[in-house]
């Protein structure tokens, strides 16, 4: 239960209010290679992404 918790607010932190530092590799990248993403699409796709991963029981 703990986990899942974690990775709903994780998604909810991502998609909402907007930290982008917590995608992994986009953090890390330069900020010309950040100017190519569509970070409102990233991180519904992150999102969604946590939110399948609890589904399936956070193995």
């Amino acid at each position: 239960m703990g986990s899942g918790l974690l990775l709903i607010i994780l998604g909810y932190l991502i998609k909402e209010k907007k930290m982008t530092l917590l995608i992994a590799g986009y953090n890390t990248s330069s900020k010309k290679k950040k100017a190519e993403y569509d970070t409102e699409a990233l991180s519904k796709e992150r999102e969604k992404f946590l939110h399948c991963y609890i589904e399936r029981g956070a193995e």
